[in-house]
């Protein structure tokens, strides 16, 4: 985001530095020809945009003065930055699309770590140890978050950073028999269905997203 920041900055002020610098050739001429108020035969009391665009692709006027030759370098050199700049933009533009796509963890099958044991994902979730351990607010319905309970069983992805594109792996809370409403704040366990290497992460980071197309909760990693 900084990048970008610094980039429109550029761009926009080497914009206004050619369109200032190809003006100030035509003042000087205006004013040292007497004709800055009125329409001379060359036409400089006006703007010519043409005029002002087409100098800064062909070799200077014979009638130039220093100062004119000095704001058309400018000019020219603001032009160039600004071309640069604008490609700079095209390449992150097109690499973020190239890479918005959001990477979680493998998405596996969670029913695989328990299926064929004649048990619900609740009851799997009470006979397992946990990954980590971590205090998890759920944000309220009206700050963005769930529209209901999460209920013992749920999974969603455990991003650690909401900037795109997304990285996180599946987890489910440990819920016990107690649904997780909106607004609630509980330390829970997790269970991840990529183990010990999306734990080392979480806790790396100390903090992570609950995701459901947007965030809908955190946690701050305990244990």
């Amino acid at each position: 985001m900084m990048i970008e920041a610094v980039l429109f900055v550029i761009l926009v002020l080497s914009a206004m530095g050619v369109l200032v610098s190809a003006i100030a050739i035509d003042a000087i001429t205006a004013a040292r020809t007497g004709n800055l108020l009125d329409n001379s035969p060359r036409g400089y009391a006006h703007f010519n945009a043409f005029r002002l665009i087409g100098r800064l692709f062909r070799t200077p006027e014979p009638d130039l003065g220093p100062r004119q030759r000095g704001f058309l370098t400018a000019a020219r050199v603001c032009l160039a930055l600004h071309i640069s700049c604008a490609i700079a933009w095209a390449i992150i533009e097109l690499g973020r699309v190239g890479g918005s796509e959001d990477r979680f963890s493998p998405i596996a099958d969670i029913r695989s770590s328990f299926q064929g044991l004649g048990m619900s994902r609740a009851d799997f979730l009470t006979r397992v140890e946990p990954h980590l351990g971590a205090d998890v607010l759920m944000y309220a319905t009206e700050e963005g978050g769930r529209a209901t309970a999460a209920l013992p069983g749920w999974s969603c992805p455990c991003v650690v950073s909401l900037e795109r594109p997304l990285v996180g792996w599946d987890g489910l809370p440990m819920l016990g028999q107690t649904a997780l409403n909106p607004g609630e704040t509980r330390r829970v366990g997790f269970y991840l269905l990529s183990g010990d290497e999306a734990a080392s992460a979480l806790r790396a980071a100390g903090r992570f997203f609950l995701w459901e197309g947007r965030a809908v909760g955190e946690g701050a990693i305990v244990g």
